[in-house]
């Protein structure tokens, strides 16, 4: 499928309104179209089909549970009397269904909203385009992404006396520029741009130019869903964390529980606690494979759907002012079909946040302690995973689920690898539990490292780059460019990283590039790092969050017989060609039979 059209339809401006274009599943459209609404009240209701179906997508892609939404939540969105209108009529109609529970919370103990969700029947089918109108999201400057740039070495670190190189401003314009700017000053190597907003369209462009091999990416999808099975996810006493919030599919609740209360639950009903990545589930085993993949196959159509269609976004989060756009929640395997199809590259800084924090820890000094030291090392050769499983006897990805900890658990949570870690880097732990306590939410550190991490990308190299007219898509802490600008892109990040002082390790497709603050830079006007003096807020719109992917190794598929004593949620094997095709009635069909375990 080729996307070369210039066209966009994600926002098409009148004079208080949008139009926001989305895809839902064709079964579900027709529902709410034949519902007795009057238009304003038929917008809000796509507007809410859509919100589940994106919150679900969100949430591991998991379009089977009740996604809660508090009543406040809801009043805010839609008005105070949405209950009365809309809302009921997509109840009445079986179109959305409720848990109907709820639980007041207090000082003492988490409540819980109701959870809502779409009718499991109409998800079926293909995915089609709709629309609804909206509020303009930001009356001045709809169609730009706000920059947010501080130079969060000044900022957050008061130690530190670097400041902006002497230059002599000249006042220019950029007729046509891609960038909108002030004035451009130069000095040496570096040119300064101070910028507020970019055009939303330079990312949309990007997205449109590309190929993307519908086929292709079928035939991975089809594969990852294949090899789904029991093995992939950590159950009861392999879940490693010990408090997390948990959606019980038997009951249709989220909540927040100990491992230790939810294993309990768990055997008394009959079912498992599964962990699968940052996710917690309770569920029949078995059913949650079944369940696993066909919310992989919905995940596919749902954004393949919104490539055929044109349909492109961009807008930064809100929370870490990262930049979301159709590619950033797409997975490995997906990404590598378009890069290759697209000769694209990625420009990758390994353990980039930690590299970030090392930075942060040297510009407050603190790198005349031993362990901050060997910590900042570590991270700035990229080595840091393969360090720390040698140094403390674990696997390289026990060695990252230790960073993990490190950066999402309390100050006052310590597991046996956070212990372990504490030992070898003392002045480490202690500098982000300080931070962690002074700011009174844990949560804030993996925060504040993903805002320095956005300011890096998307803040600084981005506009850069597309200042000199390359094609560049972010992801987080990649960059997608064209092969052939390979050099060009790793001079400019070469250049601004040595203004910051700030070492690392590039990974490029697999070629490693060392950037060492001693670089030498070649006097080029290409090598450009923009003027810190200007700082807006961040965008309003979050469409979608990173996709949190498997990687499972294939295993081979066999033909079984059908059991004679199946559960409750067995399915035909017609059932599965009818509603998925034939290219995956199978595989999902035999993971059934090869997983029935107790049934």
């Amino acid at each position: 499928m080729s996307s070369s059209a210039s066209r966009f339809i994600i926002y098409m401006s009148t004079e208080k309104k949008i139009h926001v274009y989305k895809v839902i599943p064709e079964k579900l459209k027709l529902e709410v179209d034949n519902l007795d609404l009057s238009k304003i009240m038929r917008n809000k209701a796509i507007k809410l089909v859509c919100l589940l179906i994106q919150k679900g997508m969100q949430n591991n892609h998991d379009l089977s549970s009740y996604i809660p939404l508090p009543t406040k939540y809801l009043e805010k969105i839609f008005n105070k009397e949405y209950h009365t209108d809309f809302f009921n009529s997509l109840k009445k109609h079986d179109i959305i269904e409720c848990n109907e529970a709820y639980k007041h919370g207090s000082i003492f103990k988490r409540g819980f909203s109701k959870g809502y969700r779409i009718n499991q029947e109409l998800l079926n089918g293909k995915f089609v385009s709709t629309s609804y109108q909206d509020n303009k999201l930001n009356d001045d400057q709809d169609g730009y992404i706000k920059l947010s740039r501080t130079y969060f070495y000044q900022s957050h670190y008061s130690t530190s006396t670097k400041s902006l190189p002497d230059t002599s401003h000249t006042s220019s314009t950029h007729p046509g520029s891609i960038i909108a700017s002030t004035h451009q000053t130069t000095t040496s190597s570096i040119m300064h741009i101070p910028t507020r907003l970019f055009a939303k369209h330079l990312i949309l462009d990007d997205l449109s130019s590309l190929f993307y091999d519908e086929v292709k990416i079928w035939e991975a999808t089809e594969a990852k869903i294949s090899v789904i099975s029991t093995r992939l996810f950590k159950t009861d006493d392999e879940v490693q964390r010990n408090y997390f919030e948990v959606i019980n599919h038997t009951n249709g609740l989220t909540y927040h529980t100990t491992k230790e209360k939810a294993i309990e639950w768990s055997k008394n009903n009959g079912v498992t606690l599964i962990q699968d990545d940052k996710f917690f589930y309770i569920d029949d085993l078995d059913r949650y494979v079944l369940l696993k993949k066909r919310n992989m196959l919905l995940n596919y159509k749902w954004y393949m759907a919104k490539l055929n269609k044109n349909i492109f976004y961009a807008n930064r989060n809100i929370t870490n002012n990262r930049l979301d756009h159709n590619l950033t929640s797409l997975n490995k395997d997906t990404m590598k079909i378009i890069k290759k199809g697209n000769d694209l590259i990625e420009i990758d800084m390994k353990n980039c946040q930690f590299a970030i924090h090392a930075y942060w820890m040297k510009q407050e000094g603190l790198c005349i302690h031993d362990d901050v030291l060997r910590y900042y090392d570590m991270c700035a050769n990229g080595i840091l995973y393969d360090e720390l499983a040698e140094k403390l006897n674990i696997t390289r990805e026990e060695a990252k689920q230790v960073m993990m900890e490190l950066a999402f658990s309390s100050e006052k949570y310590y597991t046996p690898n956070k212990k372990l870690f504490k030992e070898h880097f003392p002045n480490v732990v202690a500098h982000i539990d300080g931070f962690k306590k002074e700011m009174k939410n844990s949560i804030l550190f993996s925060i504040e490292l993903q805002q320095l991490e956005s300011e890096i990308f998307i803040d600084n190299l981005y506009p850069n780059i597309k200042e000199l007219g390359l094609f560049c898509l972010t992801k987080h802490d990649s960059l997608f460019v064209k092969r052939a600008d390979e050099d060009r892109v790793i001079e400019l990040i070469r250049a601004y990283f040595n203004y910051l002082e700030l070492e690392c390790v590039l990974d490029v497709e697999g070629r490693l590039v060392s950037i060492c603050s001693g670089d030498e830079v070649p006097e080029n006007k290409h090598c450009c790092v923009l003027d810190a003096r200007i700082q807006d807020e961040t965008g309003k719109t979050v469409e979608d969050e990173s996709e949190r992917h498997l990687e499972p190794e294939r295993e081979e598929c066999h033909t079984f017989s059908e059991p004679k004593n199946k559960p409750d949620w067995w399915q035909s094997l017609d059932y599965f060609k009818q509603n998925y095709g034939n290219d995956c009635a199978k595989e999902m069909y035999e993971g059934q039979i090869m997983f029935i375990g107790k049934f």
